[in-house]
Formats: C-alpha cells, sequence, structure tokens
C-alpha cells in the first residue's frame, strides 16, 4: 500500500512539474494545489508585471524608424525583393546596416545613393 502511495506522489509531482513548464513555471511545483496551473498563473502575471514595469521609455518611438527592410525599400523604388537583394550580393546597391540578421537600410544612405545614380543627359 505505501508503494503505491509513493508511487502515485511521485506521479503527481512529475504531473505538476511537466504542467509548470508548459504553463511557464520553472520554480518547483508545490504539491497539494487544487489546479495545476495556479502558481503557474500567479507566476505569469507577477512576469507580466515585471515586463511592463522593466519596459524601455523609448518603446512609443523606435529607433529603427529611419531605417527600411529589404521589402520596405523594393516597395519604396517600385523593384521586387529579389532585386534589391541582388544589387546587395552585387555590391551595387545603396548600403546596408546589418542588425544581427536583419538587413536595414537607412533612408539617407538610400536617397544618397539615387543622387549618385543620376546620369547627365548626353
Amino acid at each position: 500500500m505505501a508503494e503505491r502511495e509513493s508511487a502515485r506522489v511521485r506521479n503527481d509531482i512529475l504531473r505538476d512539474r511537466r504542467v509548470a513548464w508548459r504553463c511557464g513555471q520553472y520554480a518547483e511545483p508545490r504539491y497539494g494545489s487544487t489546479s495545476r496551473c495556479e502558481g503557474a498563473m500567479k507566476m505569469t502575471k507577477q512576469h507580466r508585471e515585471q515586463l511592463e514595469a522593466t519596459a524601455p521609455a523609448s518603446a512609443s518611438s523606435p529607433i529603427l524608424d529611419d531605417y527600411l527592410d529589404t521589402e520596405g525599400l523594393a516597395a519604396e523604388l517600385g523593384v521586387s525583393p529579389i532585386t534589391v537583394v541582388r544589387w546587395r550580393l552585387q555590391k551595387y546597391g545603396p548600403p546596408v546596416t546589418r542588425f544581427g540578421r536583419k538587413i536595414l537600410y537607412r533612408r539617407t544612405a538610400v536617397a544618397a545613393w539615387l543622387l549618385k545614380q543620376e546620369q547627365q543627359a548626353a
């Protein structure tokens, strides 16, 4: 009987750990809680409040407003995104800024590149 009881307790603890992991609570689960996700939901609310409190003040005006991604530049210039990628690979297009995996184009650099592309009429 004691073996069956210990197996039940062990299974309950393992179940609580799986539920806690899935719900985002990484602390040790509390045995005997009435709801599986009760502690996890409290933890989620607590984390949400912490995130809101530590949010950067500049979230309303992003730093990257002056930059375009490949699709945005293609839409501005009226060409396909593949053309913009080809220009970049051939080192022909406007200068790029790499931010991790993102490739960004500064609007002023694109305008300067366009001015350089002007040709005198023959």
